[in-house]
């Protein structure tokens, strides 16, 4: 039998111990039916402390309804806000978010641009992680083309460093989009005005 999972979109750009991002968010419908939004973000390693552990704070914690945006983040804020610091682990936070916010996960996965996986939609609502599909092959896949084009494009540019960022990542297309100068593209033979790569996966 699988495990409850429950999935974070990871939003920071650095690890802290065993959690691969500094920064998590999240939107899930808890085991009493409530839709909950929290986002934690974590501070770097105590001085004397072992290197798997850091100190971890709620940014946002709110019940998520109908209602227009910003109304949930004034109205609907949770106690565990003002619960202050603890321990930023897989395990410290899967222990927080179950006895805090009425939850049963046994499993904690944070994803990352590949996954597919963004909380925020458009018009301030959230995408619930309880509609998402998890797929790491597929994420896989898209993370190995990315790979492809970026040393494709760096060699074409004669450049050591990357020269694209990811546009999207779609159900089987991966697509990135070239920020060299026109000057340099033109140079190595690259029409600037069809910035956009596209790949199938």
């Amino acid at each position: 039998m699988s495990k409850k999972v429950l999935y974070f979109e990871g939003a920071g750009c650095v690890p802290r111990g065993d959690v691969e991002n500094c920064r998590i968010r999240t939107a899930f419908i808890n085991d009493k039916g409530k839709s909950i939004y929290l986002e934690i973000t974590s501070k770097a390693v105590p001085k004397g402390f072992p290197d798997s552990w850091a100190y971890g704070f709620i940014d946002y914690c709110h019940y998520i309804t109908n209602s227009k945006p910003n109304y949930d983040f004034e109205e609907h804020r949770l106690p565990i806000e003002c619960k202050g610091r603890f321990e930023y682990s897989k395990s410290g936070i899967l222990k927080l978010v179950n006895e805090e916010l009425h939850c049963s996960f046994e499993k904690m996965i944070v994803t990352d641009i590949f996954d597919g996986y963004h909380v925020h939609a458009n018009g301030g609502r959230y995408n619930l992680m309880d509609n998402f599909i998890y797929c790491s092959e597929h994420a896989e896949k898209a993370r190995n083309a990315f790979h492809e084009i970026d040393m494709q494009v760096r060699k074409q540019l004669g450049e050591k460093y990357s020269q694209i960022s990811l546009n999207a990542v779609e159900s089987n297309s991966l697509s990135v989009r070239c920020y060299a100068s026109d000057m340099s593209m033109k140079m190595h033979g690259m029409n600037p005005s069809n910035r956009i790569i596209t790949v199938s996966l």
